[in-house]
């Protein structure tokens, strides 16, 4: 305990350091707890709180910390010398800031401490006042997630080793040594470099804890737990050693006091104990439910846990008794089970909690992002947000399966997903549930996450289904009132909640208050403007006439499961009526969004936003313009979009979302897909300055033939305005090193800059620029996509020749013979072309023989692909071929060519073994190109080939050398997603792409294989 110093310090610190506790901080999710004696310790969470007591936890007081991060670790060396670390989720997918704060009086103050452009942190820990490691996301910049310091955090170093998705925990006896666990599995660190020794790979790993000496305890997800034993920086794994019945948990959080451990999990109804070191293991009771994130003991009998609601719990008797000194909440009034987190309805959550205080918990079955999740959940007022974590829907199940039948649903029951449904109905006890889409072209994934869930409502309530749950996790059976699913179709809903109402909760339309939510669950901020549900069981008369969630349910503001009416508002900075214009003018401009019938009618629509936008306070019209861009993008009017989003960059450069305008707007001036489609008049031109009319023939034909070769409408005035095009997206480069090195370091906006200094003839600024990225980068190139990409647009810019290279390659030949189109591959010129195979996504997933070839002449690029099938697969072909067609569900191929070599725009085209198609540029299906399909079916398998007009693609008058990026990709539902340059899914991934080169007829084919 701290002595005279230490009172001083708490005078001060009661009169100037503490904050007042708010409704929303109160019940901020707990992350980590540090004591560091009996009496002093401190608690951090999400929305950057920091808990801080003197008295055991008698009672706590908020500590400033000026950040808005979910902080997720702490460590102490003294009362007064400790760190923080955190994250924030950034919207678009565009990854996470890590934070790290320090105190050097114990709390008074608390300030960041480093400007590295760290990633998301989840742990952290100092050996003494100068060395410390912390651990979090592994990203394009910096793969390993993995940092260290030697200045007591003014200065960071990334460690060298693979390419990792996120590290949870870090255990370090010195500098050079430690264990680090994620969701990758474990690890290592000796030196400067992380290994992954085979022998405890594979483990979901959350929490690590040491023991005196060389002896670890490493727990995870699904009651992942083991012993393991450090021996000169080794660690020997030992056997699992939790029950059976421990599985249907996720242990969250390890403290161990000599042979003492405790594990903290998901339920938190029980904390388990062992006085053996993992030899035998106990239950004790807690008086919660809900799950428990971390816990500290200072000795076999004094200690704390941490959960969600802000809870605090503490034992004075090694916890045999567990009592609550904190909590905001203790159960959820509604549920929202799903199996993917773009799935949630974010609307409704909303509005549930600002409009009525319902404390809302989110949980998502399938593979989602948990960070991301809960912070979009966390951003619209939800208490709560988890990712199940052991169901992996493959991508082919997030489509709907055009032959799936009862029996096939039912054969794909999952008897340990069930149990954990059933665990999370028990542990929340929710009044009302909210699934999964009810329609008949739902995806498989949804479909059976909504009757499982339909199942598990019954179960939760039976105190004989899963027995094992009661008698070790200490729950108790839970009968929900009301079960309800999306529904698509308003005219099968009996609930239909209009989301464009101004809410003077939240001071504007619930759709608009929750697109920076959903722009952190997935790339646009577009929003449904109506949330409908149909009713799906229930236990309450009369439900089936309810017009609201909530109707019929009777729970008392400020209980267990309620918030004051009003506590999350936020704070009136303008008058409501101020607001309520503000939201009127917004759905104005969302009305002038749709889709104009006419070139003019977009301009006439974009002059009147952004003249709305300019009476608009800078921050709600920044948001607003780039909500807005994101609409025009989905319609696939990618002129409006640009105007929005340079707008943005030019008028509000120092808001937070001037950068993602800047990463779109890179993106848009450095592709020749784009940019084909403005020559092409498949976009309006805006810019009459840089493009003119190319003028008509001046003959015309007497009769009409209709031409394959499409006739550009437009074109560069001249060459400095093709010069002028590219610089613009280069002089955005300064904006995005404003908003950080992070940006202006991301290979993702350097491939696109690139293009742009190659369109440009400087080819020798882009050598200089991948040698210095390649040389500060600890990633292995052939470990890391990203840096794979820039060690190869290394080897071009050098023209190196290279037998190891690192992309998948392809030869696409120059044909002096046509191929006769009727999918049979069996003309002469076909035997001359190279082979792409196709490899299968994953080790267990079978994969089947499906390989391309790629011809070209003066016209056409030239497509055949061979796909083979189990026998009796055989399907009959459409009748009549329709432009973008629904070929989800089916056996397809899937081409996807990035002429730039960019990785971000690319075109794609799909054909199935029916013969349907499909196109898109860049996920625009507005794009209508012209090409010809012919496809045959055998009773093993079908072929395909395709002929597309290079007119239709670029405007190079010769491809002989040029090399593309592409990859093939076959998926084939409910079995496989194949593909030929690296893992994907059915979601394109424009980095995983190999190299297509174009040779000439007299070109020697070995040697340019070899190139």
């Amino acid at each position: 305990m701290r002595t005279v110093l230490f009172t001083l310090a708490f005078l001060t610190l009661t009169t100037s350091s503490v904050v007042a506790a708010t409704p929303i901080h109160d019940n901020a999710a707990l992350r980590a707890v540090r004591f560091v004696d009996k009496s002093e310790g401190w608690a951090v969470g999400d929305h950057g709180v920091i808990w801080h007591t003197i008295d055991s936890g008698r009672t706590w007081e908020r500590q400033p910390t000026g950040t808005k991060a979910s902080l997720r670790g702490i460590t102490m060396l003294s009362p007064y010398l400790g760190w923080v670390v955190g994250r924030i989720e950034l919207p678009n997918a565009a990854g996470s800031i890590g934070v790290v704060l320090q105190t050097q009086d114990g709390g008074v103050t608390w300030k960041e401490t480093s400007t590295y452009p760290f990633s998301g942190l989840n742990a952290v820990q100092f050996l003494d006042e100068k060395h410390g490691i912390a651990v979090g996301d592994g990203t394009d910049t910096a793969p390993t997630g993995a940092f260290r310091t030697t200045d007591g955090g003014k200065s960071w170093t990334a460690l060298n080793g693979p390419r990792v998705s996120t590290w949870n925990a870090v255990d370090c006896s010195r500098p050079d040594a430690a264990l680090l666990c994620g969701d990758n599995g474990l690890a290592v660190l000796k030196g400067n470099t992380i290994t992954r020794p085979g022998a405890i790979a594979g483990v979901y790993a959350t929490s690590v804890a040491r023991s005196i000496g060389d002896r670890l305890m490493v727990a995870g997800k699904a009651g992942e737990m083991r012993r393991l034993v450090e021996s000169s920086g080794s660690f020997e794994a030992c056997k699992p050693i939790t029950s059976e019945a421990a599985k249907q948990c996720d242990f969250r959080g390890l403290s161990i006091v000599g042979d003492h451990i405790w594990a903290v999990c998901r339920p938190g109804s029980v904390i388990f104990h062992s006085t053996d070191f993992s030899q035998t293991w106990e239950t004790q009771k807690t008086p919660i439910t809900t799950p428990l994130n971390a816990v500290c003991m200072i000795d076999a009998n004094i200690g704390w846990a941490v959960g969600e609601f802000g809870t605090i719990l503490a034992t004075i008797d090694g916890g045999r008794t567990w009592t609550m000194q904190k909590s905001a909440g203790q159960r959820a009034a509604v549920l929202f089970v799903h199996a993917r987190g773009e799935s949630v309805p974010l609307g409704t959550i909303a509005m549930l909690s600002h409009q009525d205080g319902y404390h809302t918990a989110t949980l998502a079955v399938g593979h989602t992002d948990e960070f991301r999740l809960a912070s979009a959940v966390r951003t619209i007022g939800g208490t709560s947000a988890e990712v199940d974590g052991t169901k992996h829907w493959a991508g082919y199940m997030t489509e709907p399966t055009p032959d799936r039948s009862p029996e096939l649903l039912k054969s794909t029951r999952d008897p340990a997903l069930l149990a954990r449904l059933v665990l999370a109905i028990r542990m929340w006890r929710p009044e009302v549930i909210v699934t999964d889409l009810v329609a008949a072209d739902s995806p498989t994934s949804d479909l059976l996450v909504l009757l499982h869930m339909k199942e598990a409502f019954t179960l939760a309530a039976d105190a004989t289904a899963f027995p094992e749950q009661l008698k070790t996790f200490g729950v108790e059976p839970h009968a929900a009132k009301k079960i309800y699913s999306i529904a698509n179709d308003p005219s099968k809903a009996i609930i239909s909640i209009d989301l464009t109402k101004f809410s003077p909760e939240v001071c504007e339309s619930w759709n608009t208050f929750v697109e920076p939510a959903s722009m952190i669950l997935k790339r646009t901020p577009t929003t449904s403007d109506t949330a409908c549900y149909r009713l799906v069981a229930h236990r309450l008369p009369g439900a089936e006439k309810h017009t609201a969630l909530m109707e019929g349910i009777d729970l008392a503001e400020g209980g267990p499961s309620r918030w004051n009416r009003g506590e999350l508002s936020p704070p009136k900075t303008l008058t409501i009526a101020e607001w309520d214009r503000f939201a009127k003018l917004r759905q104005e401009m969302n009305a002038l969004c749709q889709k104009p019938d006419s070139a003019g009618g977009l301009e006439k629509s974009l002059s009147q936003i952004l003249s709305t936008l300019a009476t608009l306070p800078d921050t709600i019209a920044c948001r607003a313009a780039l909500a807005l861009g994101f609409r025009f993008t989905e319609q696939g009017q990618w002129t409006a979009a640009r105007e929005l989003f340079t707008f943005v960059v030019e008028k509000y450069s120092l808001q937070p979302g001037s950068v993602e305008a800047s990463r779109w707007l890179i993106q848009y001036y450095t592709s020749g897909e784009i940019r084909r489609r403005l020559e092409l008049g498949n976009q309006p031109i805006f810019q009459r300055a840089a493009f003119e009319v190319i003028p008509p023939d001046a003959v015309q034909q007497a009769s009409y033939t209709d031409s394959l070769q499409t006739k550009p409408m437009y074109r560069f005035t001249s060459a400095n305005a093709f010069t002028f095009w590219n610089q613009a997206a280069i002089d955005l480069e300064a904006q995005l090193a404003v908003a950080g090195s992070n940006y202006a370091r991301d290979p993702a906006n350097q491939l696109c800059l690139m293009t742009a200094r190659r369109h440009i003839g400087r080819v020798g600024d882009n050598a200089k620029v991948l040698k210095a990225m390649l040389a500060t980068n600890p990633a292995e190139p052939r470990s890391d996509p990203w840096m794979g990409r820039l060690a190869e647009e290394l080897r071009l810019a050098n023209s190196e020749e290279s037998e190891n290279s690192i992309a998948s390659r392809a030869v696409c030949r120059m044909t002096t013979t046509k191929p006769f189109l009727d999918g049979k591959l069996n003309e002469s010129c076909w035997a001359d072309a190279s082979i792409v195979q196709l490899k299968p996504g994953s080790p267990t997933q079978p994969g089947f023989g499906t390989t391309a070839k790629f011809l070209f002449d003066d016209k056409f690029l030239y497509v055949g692909v061979t796909c083979l099938h189990p026998p009796g697969k055989p399907v009959p072909k459409v009748e009549k071929r329709e432009r973008d067609a629904d070929l989800n569900g089916h056996d397809r191929v899937e081409i996807l060519l990035d002429l730039d070599r960019d990785y971000s725009t690319y075109y794609r085209l799909r054909v199935d073994h029916r013969g349907a198609v499909a196109d898109d540029c860049c996920g625009d299906s507005t794009w209508n190109p012209r090409w010809f399909v012919a496809v045959d079916s055998t009773p093993t398998g079908w072929t395909a080939e395709l002929a597309i007009p290079l007119n239709e693609l670029t405007s190079t008058p010769s491809l002989a050398n040029q090399v593309w990026a592409m990859n093939v990709v076959r998926v084939i539902p409910g079995i496989s997603v194949d593909s030929w340059a690296g893992p994907t899914d059915t979601t394109p991934n424009p980095q995983t792409m190999g190299h297509l080169r174009f040779i000439g007829a007299k070109e020697d084919k070995k040697q340019l294989l070899e190139k």
